[in-house]
């Protein structure tokens, strides 16, 4: 496994994914996720009481993810869907990148919105055209489940534009050797 990088995400990050695992589990899934969370030292009460712009170390946001797979069964398509859903459920988001505007504008103001959700890593724009792009995350070690809920993520915002058939795959993973991780995007307009 890769050494997490050091620094803090948004307690709200985390705070987003409870809605989705109560929208798709109900309070079954959120019992189960404060079980596994407690066997992994981490209390389920105190992220649902923290104020969204509240720090939570990576290693935490690590662990949480391993304890949301443990929820949906081991299907990793559940991470990417949760991915999916969470720009939908930020209001700074959903400001930024309303309906009209194109995938390259909301590529622009990438970098703004990760460092007001991330505290470490950088995202760099690689290329970009009319129909496709490529965007690098620097500096940010975690796991290989970060990227999978990155990548989901990255097509949610997508879906904030007026992109049709937002397609997002990572071809280039810090997990799998790489320096850093590369996702590479095609739409249709």
């Amino acid at each position: 496994m890769t050494e997490i990088t050091e620094g803090f995400c948004r307690a709200g990050v985390l705070q987003t994914d409870l809605e989705y695992i109560k929208k798709k589990k109900g309070n079954e899934g959120l019992n189960k996720l404060d079980k596994v969370l407690k066997g992994m030292g981490i209390s389920l009460p105190n992220i649902q009481s923290m104020r969204s712009r509240d720090n939570v170390p990576l290693w935490m946001r690590c662990k949480f993810l391993d304890a949301c797979l443990e929820v949906f069964d081991g299907n990793i398509e559940k991470i990417r869907e949760m991915g999916r859903e969470a720009p939908k459920a930020s209001m700074l988001i959903k400001m930024l990148y309303p309906f009209h505007l194109s995938p390259n504008y909301a590529l622009t103001h990438a970098s703004r919105v990760w460092r007001d959700h991330y505290s470490a890593g950088e995202l760099v724009i690689l290329e970009s055209s009319s129909c496709h792009a490529l965007l690098a995350l620097k500096n940010f070690r975690t796991t290989k489940l970060m990227c999978i809920f990155f990548a989901g993520a990255f097509v949610g915002v997508g879906d904030l534009t007026k992109a049709k058939n937002l397609v997002c795959t990572e071809v280039k993973c810090v997990n799998e050797g790489h320096e850093w991780c590369e996702y590479a995007f095609k739409w249709d307009i």
